[in-house]
């Protein structure tokens, strides 16, 4: 949802692989951590630093991503629906409240995890 959302709001302006791994970041970050998404988070940065993608040049427009989040066709009119990783590691089929607050706060994620790979770039 969040790498496919990250594709349509910079416009294409990323590689469809490598804005996965920015979405499985933005994921990550909806639940608890624990050792293993630790793990799983550090490679995925790693690969998206090595890259060779220059992050500070991607334009993102913030309410296109909230907008693509919103208009995902796992949700209904009052629930987005995400695939998450639980705590034992397995991921599974989540439902939350479909809310500005929500969207707002994970597009706010976004901005700290593509803030962090631009600061590599």
């Amino acid at each position: 949802s969040f790498g496919h959302a990250l594709e349509s709001a910079s416009n294409m302006g990323i590689p469809h692989g490598l804005a996965i791994g920015v979405g499985m970041l933005v994921a990550n970050s909806q639940v608890s951590q624990n050792a293993y998404s630790s793990e799983i988070n550090g490679i995925v940065k790693d690969i998206l630093k090595n890259s060779g993608f220059d992050f500070s040049l991607l334009s993102v427009d913030l309410d296109g991503f909230m907008e693509a989040l919103r208009m995902d066709k796992k949700n209904s009119q009052q629930n987005q629906v995400l695939i998450l990783p639980n705590s034992q590691n397995q991921l599974e089929i989540r439902s939350f409240e479909l809310s500005t607050a929500r969207l707002e706060e994970q597009s706010n994620t976004l901005v700290n995890v593509l803030d962090e790979l631009r600061k590599c770039s």
